[in-house]
């Protein structure tokens, strides 16, 4: 799947955090609670993060120049890179930052129900209740943005786990998604938690622990983000399982008598190959080699760029 393919997940994504931080806004503010400003905090983040992956994908679809001959597929990763400094910092210190300063100030959430009007109609809403469905919001709108990014992962894993995919993918953009939603669900899951607790108890400290709870929660998988797209960033090659496949279509070409060498490099959604054959014809090397290379290109359209050395020895 190109970059192209995983806006389908970024669309939903965005849409979903977007509704949920208005509606964590507006339960912060009229509640007063450290761990659901840390989670609006987060979910604006959010928003900014996939902005940014379409952003990536838009520059990564760039024609080459002269200045970047192969093209500018590797800036999918480099927005990606960033996605995951955000979530770090916007998100995860200061949701950290929010929880240490409760702790310290012992400032309980305001949880007296609030006078509403609405179309002429007053009513008292408890804000419980209101915190509830908040959260229960929020949990909807999350799964709904996770079950989509799965099921684009699903479609193109074959067969191996979210794990070994999220291990293995050089697919930026739908691992930070992936981890994004992830990290989201387990944040409202200690918001509920600890808001549940402040309710029970009283005490305020439950809720700023959940902050920082949460806090660490964002840290941890922005951590683990910005060590996966490091190695795209750096050069990796197209995976093992590809590189396989490739050495068994190029050994079994008629223009191929022997497969030295092969190397592949992922640039974004495309990748770049280079090997070492033995023409079966070396009076007709070059003749085979278009031809090997066109069937290359045929057989796996993500090799934008193929370099076939010609040789009789390794």
């Amino acid at each position: 799947m190109s970059g192209h393919s995983s806006t389908g997940a970024i669309v939903y994504a965005l849409f979903a955090n977007l509704s949920i931080a208005i509606v964590k806004s507006i339960a912060a503010a009229m509640t007063q609670s450290s761990s659901m400003l840390a989670e609006a905090i987060h979910s604006f983040a959010d928003c900014a993060n996939q902005v940014l992956l379409f952003w990536g994908i838009r520059q990564s679809a760039r024609a080459p120049d002269a200045d970047h001959p192969l093209g500018y597929g590797k800036a999918s990763y480099f927005w990606g890179f960033i996605v995951a400094m955000m979530l770090f910092g916007l998100g995860g210190l200061f949701a950290l930052y929010e929880g240490w300063h409760t702790l310290q100030s012992g400032h309980a959430p305001d949880l007296s129900a609030r006078e509403m009007h609405v179309l002429g109609w007053s009513f008292s809403l408890p804000l419980p209740y209101l915190i509830m469905g908040v959260l229960a919001y929020s949990v909807l709108a999350e799964a709904i943005s996770l079950s989509k990014c799965v099921k684009d992962i699903r479609a193109i894993a074959g067969g191996r786990s979210l794990w070994q995919f999220y291990r293995d993918s050089r697919q930026s953009e739908l691992i930070v998604v992936l981890a994004e939603d992830i990290a989201a669900l387990a944040g409202l899951l200690v918001a509920f938690v600890s808001l549940l607790l402040s309710l029970a108890t009283g005490n305020p400290v439950f809720d700023a622990l959940g902050s920082m709870v949460v806090g660490g929660i964002l840290v941890l998988i922005s951590l683990t983000l910005m060590r996966e797209i490091y190695g795209l960033m750096i050069g990796q090659s197209a995976g093992a399982e590809i590189e396989a496949e490739l050495s068994r279509f190029i050994e079994a070409r008629p223009e191929v008598r022997r497969l030295y060498r092969l190397i592949t490099l992922q640039m974004g959604p495309y990748v770049m190959l280079a090997c070492k054959v033995h023409p079966q014809q070396e009076q007709q090397a070059i003749e085979q080699i278009n031809s090997l290379e066109v069937a290359i290109r045929a057989r796996f359209p993500q090799v934008k760029w193929s370099f076939v050395e010609p040789d009789n020895h390794d």
